[in-house]
C-alpha cells in the first residue's frame, strides 16, 4: 500500500515532466537551427550582479564586476549606463530602466514527519531543525506527500534602476527592487505577500563605490552566487516548506548560509588587478529569548580576487567575516519607595557575547565546466542564515546564575557544485552540510539539531535568451545529536522562468 500510494504521483509527475521537456526541447531545437550563430550565442548571455544576483551569467558573458572599470566621461550617446534590463526612458541626464524574472514551479515533496519525541529513549526533540510547522501534511502513515504550485529559489521580481552621472567619472543610482509571490498559504482568498526586498542608493568612481539603503550583506555572500550561477537560478531546489509562502532556499541550509538583505552600508575598493576590498556596517539583529541588547552594529567584510583564464574562463576566490556583541536585558524590579532597585543576578543581565563568523570559497569556470566550493565557520550563526535568530544558537542553563548560560554555540557548513553547460542545456549537481558543534560540557543525551544534509541534481533548457524551463531534484536528511532518527525529505521541481 505504501509503495502504490507513491507511484501514482511519481508516474503524473513523470508524464507531465516528460511532455513539458519534449515540448521546450523541440523548440530549444528548432530555434537553434534558425537562429545565425551569433544570435545563439548571444541568447546564452545575460547579466548578473555581485550585490543581488538576478540574472545568471553565461559563458559569453561580459568581464566579472571585479574587472569592471569606469568610463572616463559619459557615453558621447547621453546612455548613462542602465545597468541591465529595458531601458524605459532618459530625461535630464538620468536614465531609467527596469529588469527582473517571473517564474512558476510545480513542486512534489514527499518524506517522513519529524517527531516530537524519540523512538529510542523517549527524549524530547526540540522544535528546532527538521521540516517544522508540517504537522497539517501528515497522512495515516506518519508521513507527508506534499504537492505546490509556487515560486523557485527567487520570487517574482521587478527592479527599477535610475542612473546619471555626476561628474564624468562619479555615476549615481538607485535601485529599488519589488519581490512577490505566487503562491498563498493554501489558501485562496488570501493575496500574495509583496515586499520591497531592495532600496539603496550608490555612488560609483574611480575611488570605488559606497551603497546606502536595504540590500543583501557580504557574510557569505560568494556561496549563495555559486548556488545561483551554477545550481538553482532556474530552479527551487528544498522548498524551506511545504505549506507557507516565500521562494525557495536551493542549498541554503546545506552547506550554505543566506547573508539577507539587511539596512546597511558598504563600502568597496576598484578592483586592484582582480583584487577587490569590501566592508559593511549594518543593522544590528538580537537573538530572542536570551541576548536582545543590542551592543554594537554588524560589521562584515569581503576580500575577493577575480581572474580572467584567457578567452575560456574565469577564476574567483573570495573569502569574508562578520562580528556582532550582543548583550541581556537587565530585569530591575522596583523595591521599597524610596529604595534603590533589587540587583538582577542572572548571568545574561552582565554578560556580553559575540556573534563571529568566517566563510570562503572558490569558482571555476572552464570551458564547458561551472564548480564552486564553499564554507563557513563560526559562533551564534545558525542554519539557514547569518546570525538565525534560533535558540539552538545558544546554551540555556538550568541555573540562570550559571556562569556558562548563554554560551553561543559553533556552527559550520561546507558545500560543493558543479555544472556543465553544453550549447542550450545546463546539467549539473551539488551536495553540502550544516552542522551544529555541541559545546563540551553539554548533556551528551540532549537532542539538540546535528546536521542538514543536502544533495541536488539541475537540469535547464535555455529555451530563449528570456526563457528557461528547469527540472531539479532535492533530497535532505535532518538529523539530531544522541538519535538514531532521521528526517528524510525529498522534492522534485520544474517550471518555467522568464527573465528581462
Amino acid at each position: 500500500m505504501r509503495v502504490t500510494r507513491f507511484v501514482r504521483p511519481a508516474v503524473l509527475f513523470a508524464a507531465f515532466s516528460t511532455s513539458l521537456f519534449a515540448f521546450v526541447f523541440s523548440t530549444a531545437v528548432a530555434r537553434a537551427q534558425t537562429e545565425p550563430e551569433s544570435e545563439g550565442a548571444a541568447a546564452g548571455a545575460e547579466s548578473a550582479t555581485e550585490d543581488a544576483p538576478v540574472q545568471k551569467q553565461r559563458k559569453a558573458e561580459a568581464p566579472p564586476p571585479a574587472e569592471e572599470v569606469m568610463p572616463s566621461e559619459p557615453p558621447v550617446s547621453d546612455d548613462n549606463g542602465a545597468p541591465s534590463g529595458i531601458t524605459v526612458a532618459k530625461f535630464s541626464g538620468w536614465t531609467l530602466s527596469v529588469d527582473g524574472r517571473l517564474n512558476s514551479f510545480f513542486s512534489y515533496g514527499w518524506g517522513n514527519q519529524k517527531k516530537s519525541v524519540d523512538p529510542d529513549d523517549g527524549g524530547t526533540i526540540p522544535d528546532v531543525g527538521g521540516v517544522t510547522g508540517n504537522e497539517n501534511q501528515t497522512n495515516s502513515s506518519g508521513n507527508f506527500a506534499t504537492p505546490r504550485v509556487r515560486n523557485g529559489f527567487v520570487g517574482n521580481v521587478l527592479t527599477f534602476r535610475m542612473s546619471r552621472f555626476l561628474t564624468p567619472t562619479t555615476k549615481l543610482s538607485a535601485n529599488l527592487s519589488l519581490w512577490s509571490d505566487v503562491e498563498t498559504n493554501l489558501s485562496v482568498y488570501l493575496f500574495p505577500a509583496t515586499y520591497m526586498q531592495e532600496g539603496y542608493l550608490k555612488l560609483e568612481g574611480p575611488w570605488g563605490s559606497l551603497t546606502a539603503g536595504r540590500q543583501m550583506a557580504l557574510y557569505s555572500r560568494g556561496a549563495v552566487e555559486i548556488d545561483f550561477l551554477y545550481g538553482h537560478g532556474y530552479g527551487m531546489g528544498y522548498p524551506c516548506n511545504y505549506n507557507f509562502i516565500y521562494p525557495g532556499c536551493g542549498m541554503i541550509g546545506f552547506g550554505v548560509m543566506f547573508p539577507f538583505f539587511r539596512s546597511g552600508v558598504l563600502y568597496e575598493t576598484p578592483s586592484l588587478g582582480g583584487l577587490t576590498f569590501a566592508a559593511g556596517m549594518y543593522d544590528p539583529v538580537f537573538l530572542a529569548g536570551k541576548w536582545e541588547r543590542v551592543i554594537t552594529p554588524t560589521f562584515e567584510a569581503e576580500v575577493a580576487y577575480t581572474t580572467k583564464l584567457g578567452r575560456i574562463g574565469m577564476f574567483k576566490l573570495f573569502g569574508n567575516w562578520l562580528w556582532q556583541r550582543l548583550g541581556g536585558k537587565a530585569n530591575l524590579s522596583q523595591a521599597m519607595t524610596g529604595q534603590p532597585p533589587i540587583e538582577d543576578t542572572r548571568t545574561t543581565a552582565h554578560k556580553t557575547v559575540d556573534q563571529m563568523g568566517v566563510a570562503g570559497g572558490a569558482r571555476l569556470e572552464l570551458g564547458a565546466l561551472r564548480l564552486g566550493v564553499a564554507g563557513h565557520y563560526g559562533k551564534g550563526l545558525g542554519f539557514f542564515y547569518a546570525q538565525e535568530n534560533s535558540q539552538a544558537a545558544y546554551y540555556t542553563a538550568s541555573d540562570t546564575s550559571d556562569p556558562r548560560d548563554g554560551d553561543l554555540r559553533t556552527f559550520q557548513g561546507f558545500y560543493g557544485q558543479m555544472m556543465l553547460v553544453i550549447g542550450k542545456i545546463d546539467i549539473g549537481g551539488g551536495a553540502g552540510a550544516s552542522q551544529l558543534v555541541r559545546l563540551s560540557y553539554e548533556d551528551p543525551a540532549a537532542h539538540l539539531p546535528k546536521q542538514n544534509l543536502g544533495i541536488n541534481g539541475v537540469f535547464y533548457v535555455h529555451i530563449s535568451q528570456n526563457l528557461v524551463w528547469g527540472l531539479d531534484f532535492h533530497r535532505a536528511q535532518f538529523s539530531w545529536w544522541a538519535s538514531n532518527f532521521k528526517q528524510n525529505v525529498n522534492t522534485v521541481n520544474t517550471g518555467l522562468t522568464m527573465t528581462f
